[in-house]
């Protein structure tokens, strides 16, 4: 989706043109039926999925039609998140849920479990992350405590190992899964 140029569609979208709201439909209906579905398995249960990506498309196209601004680049971003929130939505009103946001001290749900000041409180698991943390190899502590601890980029990153952002991510994703098996003892 990142090779496109959305620059035509949305101009179509915004005068009307049949051409470029089915183009846009093809592009984006099946994939966006397929990421909520995985993402939302309750709607995938009832068909729930295709209703949901449906009004999302609609409504950014209202949302086009109305004179929006939308950087063409970031479209398919965009549509996942309008997305995302037509299936929290319909989420929402089909099991009357309320928004955790919004609901004051006193409303807010009992957990059985800690909350996570409690395990904040408790050092053990900070001591043990740390400890875990130090057991990686040096590669893999400089890059997460780069992305999490200076909160630098993934092009930040790629820049400063002379590598490439795609090989950043990877390298986190392997990086994660050590300090997992840190955590969990399974690590030498």
């Amino acid at each position: 989706m990142a090779e496109t140029d959305w620059t035509p569609i949305l101009k179509g979208i915004r005068y009307g043109e049949a051409d470029a709201w089915l183009h846009f439909w093809e592009h984006f209906h099946r994939p966006m039926r397929a990421i909520i579905a995985r993402q939302f398995p309750r709607l995938q249960v009832s068909e729930g999925a295709r209703d949901v990506v449906s009004e999302a498309l609609l409504q950014v196209i209202r949302t086009v039609r109305a004179g929006a601004s939308i950087v063409p680049s970031r479209l398919p971003g965009y549509v996942v998140t309008a997305c995302r929130r037509q299936a929290i939505h319909e989420l929402r009103g089909n099991s009357n849920l309320e928004s955790l946001d919004y609901l004051p001290p006193d409303r807010e749900p009992m957990s059985p479990e800690p909350s996570i000041e409690d395990h904040l409180a408790s050092f053990a698991p900070l001591e043990q992350l740390r400890k875990s943390i130090h057991r990686l190899r040096p590669s893999d502590r400089n890059l997460l405590l780069g992305l999490y601890e200076r909160e630098e980029s993934f092009r930040t990153l790629a820049q400063r190992d002379g590598t490439t952002v795609g090989n950043i991510r990877q390298r986190k994703r392997r990086a994660l899964a050590r300090l997992t098996d840190a955590l969990n003892g399974w690590a030498a």
